[in-house]
This record gives C-alpha cells, structure tokens and sequence, in this order.
C-alpha cells in the first residue's frame, strides 16, 4: 500500500475516532508510533493523530517511557518538541475544555520524556494558540514536518488552524503537502 494512501487512512481514522470513541483507535496509533519498522513520516503522523484524540494519562505515560529507548532521532525530535510547545508555548484559556485539558497533561508528562537538546529541529510539531478574552476569540494552530535521514530538508508538512469563537470551535483549515 502507497505510503500516502496509508497516511490519509490514518488521518481518516483519527477524525473518525473524534467523532465515535476516542479510546477505541488510541492503541492502533500507539501501536504505529511505537513500531521501529514503520517509517519515520507514518510514525510522526500516528504521534500527531494520537495527540490529536487528547489521550489518556497511561497512553501519555507510555509515549513518555517509549522516549527512553526510541532510536530515530526524528521521531524523538518531534515528540520533544510537541509536548514542550504544548506545554509551555500553548496559552492555557483557550475556551475549549479538549485543549486545556491536553495541556494541562502535556505539563505533566513533559519532564518524564527523554530530552534532545542542541539539534537542528529537522522534524517536529509545534503547536500554538492565542486568545483574546474581551473579545472572546482565539487560534489553535499545529504545524509537523518531518525530515528524512538523508536530508534536512522536510519531506513532508502538515499545518492546521482552528479558530475559537465563544463556546464553538471549529476548523478553518488543514493543509498536508
């Protein structure tokens, strides 16, 4: 199977695991995430659909033990870098009790991770976000890229921005080159 029709399979079952039961698709991304023979790309793209589905501790406490023994340098750039931007770079009163609670376990797990200081982010994930109280509107932006290891420059990029109104959120785009 084409490795981008296997992407878009697990973007499909990530947007479908929103909508149903979250819990039920948590260990098939895992289980993509944790496996050392997929390719970095797909394990980057399970990583950021499982974070995506606002995980349980346990899931999260796994990803944060896998950190230890991982041996791409690429994926354990992109989960250093997911969880610190989400913990530390995301502002906490975005009106939407998904993201605040994500954050509030990114803060949590983030000290358990392996960390990987003084590399060029040739992979990653940063998420970002911005709200305006008196005005009751805000941004939650994510943008992944990923590197091969022959070169720096990214093979492929992700970028999505939802926007917050009040009490509705909705999506206002997502691009995948």
């Amino acid at each position: 199977v084409p490795r981008m029709s296997r992407m878009l399979a697990l973007w499909s079952l990530a947007e479908a695991g929103k909508q149903v039961q979250p819990q039920v698709v948590e260990p098939i991304f895992y289980s993509i995430y944790a496996n050392p023979a997929e390719s970095p790309e797909m394990r980057v793209a399970a990583f950021n659909a499982l974070m995506s589905l606002n995980p349980s501790m346990p899931v999260l406490h796994k990803l944060a033990a896998r950190t230890w023994v991982e041996q791409d340098q690429e994926v354990l750039k992109t989960v250093n870098m997911a969880l610190w931007t989400m913990a530390y770079n995301t502002v906490m009163p975005v009106p939407s009790a998904d993201v605040n609670n994500m954050v509030t376990k990114a803060r949590q797990v983030y000290p358990l991770i392996k960390k990987i200081r003084g590399v060029l982010p040739t992979s990653g994930t940063v998420y970002s976000s911005e709200y305006l109280e008196k005005i009751g509107a805000g941004y939650f932006a994510i943008k992944a890229w990923t590197a091969s290891k022959a070169s720096f420059i990214p093979k492929d990029m992700y970028h999505e921005y939802n926007m917050a109104l009040d009490q509705f959120r909705f999506k206002l785009y997502s691009l995948g080159i």
